[in-house]
């Protein structure tokens, strides 16, 4: 496009291994009736909307125990901000080892990545231990750096928020035989960006320029 060549930074698989890793180290408690903790469960993170594991659960449901809790996030969309958008001819510079020529990319275009996650358990103590690990972390937001052009080893602070309205959805009824589930849906918005390609700029090492005294020309009249 453009007589560019084929570029791709990966930009959408690192945003999403950023929410991913904020979201890998949460863990549930299980309580004995004295307040005693008896186990704890790391929470598995499945990149997968609210369609795939409704499906995981209905078809093993014997085994919801093990599969429950669990969180599972997808990107949903994204969105031009422009409150963030910076001179468009502004560069970020590399020196490469030859010292002959530097690369450079212009600034990259500001974008509000919008990602949808779901708590699923099959406890409400679960349900709301989880919620407040997650909650606790944004005041509103939260950062976590991204090396986001590694060629250029340019790397970023990248802030994710977490939006106000949190579903939470407990149900009461459910089908005789049937594994009850509870869940809730949040929503994260990643303040990222896409870049374009790559360009290379030959380093000015040495400039010619000719003097010449403009009253010695005048004498020689």
């Amino acid at each position: 496009m453009l007589n560019n060549s084929p570029f791709y930074y990966q930009m959408f698989r690192k945003y999403i291994l950023a929410i991913h890793h904020i979201l890998s180290d949460i863990i549930v408690q299980r309580f004995d009736k004295n307040g005693n903790i008896t186990k704890e469960i790391k929470v598995p993170v499945t990149l997968g909307g609210k369609t795939m594991m409704f499906q995981i659960l209905e078809n093993e449901v014997d085994i919801v125990g093990p599969i429950l809790p669990r969180i599972s996030f997808i990107l949903s969309g994204l969105n031009i901000d422009e409150e963030r958008k910076e001179n468009p001819i502004n560069k970020y510079y590399v020196d490469l080892p030859d010292g002959t020529n530097e690369e450079f990319i212009y600034s990259g275009k500001p974008y509000n990545i919008h990602f949808s996650v779901t708590v699923w358990t099959k406890y409400v103590e679960d349900l709301f231990q989880i919620i407040e690990q997650i909650c606790v972390f944004f005041n509103p937001d939260f950062s976590v750096t991204v090396n986001e052009i590694e060629e250029l080893n340019l790397k970023r602070d990248v802030t994710i928020m977490l939006n106000d309205d949190i579903d939470i959805n407990i149900s009461s009824d459910f089908e005789e035989g049937s594994e009850r589930e509870v869940s809730a849906d949040l929503t994260f918005i990643l303040k990222g960006y896409l870049y374009p390609p790559i360009k290379n700029d030959n380093v000015i090492e040495f400039i010619t320029q000719n003097f010449y005294n403009k009253d010695d020309n005048d004498s020689n009249e």
